[in-house]
């Protein structure tokens, strides 16, 4: 059971939603529902070459930085960090600096891990919601961070200045473009992503156009590393299990609502992993699950110890 303040939180957040969402319905059409989150506050300014400049209630609060631009660096190795409970018993030591890419909650490794991180990618806005004292303390100032429309509206939000001294990257939901209507797989241009045969997920290579919500963060972070050439990517704390005992390595009670979110997606999640499994090898990259916990199939992506701590 949720603590009450965050019943009530959640409750009057789908009072809003539903709220927002039926405006929407009546003044443009079902098929724009989904810029609900972040209609009444946030325009996206293209200035040209992959840049934009992020206005939130008028003012201008930062600049989006073009995706592109990380690809002029090298990325041999990059590892994505989730937030399960496996975490604690990895050598996070063998991380290097610009390779470790921390996926929502999993930004609080930033106390065990000193090197310079690749990325900090907070695409939920209800982890914003919830953790801002997490996303406020852990990102520092000159941190590169990849969001979403949704996340990004939530931390301004919060602090409409925090964004002034980081490198911002807003990366749109393939399926749900900005201010436009939402796109079904028909729509999508094929040069750019592949849907798998039987239209359950797809897989994006181009982060400007979008990445393909797979049902967990972690696959936005997996589109990332294919997205900048990794030859080797590694999945740390992405055990998915269901527990609501410890779902997160750094867990509260209120992380109950990530856990039946994690429940309910199972199936696509594992979905999108099979696709981009099978794309990654067609195209001579490796990924790796470091997780010994994990429900994701090892015949799926392969287990691997490069990060397993030393028995004592």
């Amino acid at each position: 059971m949720l603590p009450p303040k965050i019943f009530i939180k959640k409750h009057l957040a789908k009072i809003r939603q539903s709220f927002d969402k039926r405006l929407i319905r009546n003044r443009m059409g079902a098929e724009y529902e989904h810029i609900h989150p972040y209609w009444r506050h946030l325009k996206i300014e293209s200035i040209g070459n992959g840049s934009s400049r992020i206005f939130f209630n008028g003012r201008q609060a930062a600049e989006s930085k073009p995706v592109s631009g990380l690809k002029s660096s090298l990325h041999p190795r990059v590892v994505l960090f989730g937030s399960g409970p496996s975490i604690n018993g990895m050598d996070l030591s063998r991380v290097q600096d610009d390779e470790a890419v921390f996926v929502n909650g999993a930004i609080r490794l930033r106390e065990r891990i000193k090197t310079k991180p690749l990325m900090n990618m907070i695409m939920d806005r209800l982890f914003v919601d919830y953790y801002p004292e997490l996303l406020f303390r852990f990102v520092k100032p000159g941190d590169n961070l990849f969001l979403s429309f949704g996340s990004l509206d939530m931390i301004l939000r919060k602090d409409a200045s925090f964004l002034k001294d980081k490198n911002v990257y807003v990366c749109p939901n393939v399926m749900e473009p900005y201010m436009s209507p939402k796109r079904r797989f028909s729509d999508l241009d094929k040069t750019k992503i592949v849907v798998s045969d039987d239209e359950s997920t797809a897989f994006s290579f181009d982060a400007e156009y979008g990445f393909y919500d797979g049902g967990t963060v972690i696959t936005w972070a997996v589109q990332l590393a294919y997205y900048l050439n990794a030859a080797d990517t590694f999945l740390l704390g992405v055990d998915l299990t269901s527990s609501t005992v410890s779902h997160h390595f750094y867990d509260r009670k209120k992380d109950l609502f990530f856990v039946t979110s994690a429940k309910l997606e199972k199936d696509k999640i594992i979905n999108f992993l099979t696709l981009a499994a099978e794309i990654f090898r067609k195209n001579g990259r490796r990924i790796s699950n470091c997780s010994d916990i994990t429900l994701v199939p090892y015949e799926i992506i392969p287990y691997s110890e490069k990060f397993k701590t030393a028995r004592q």
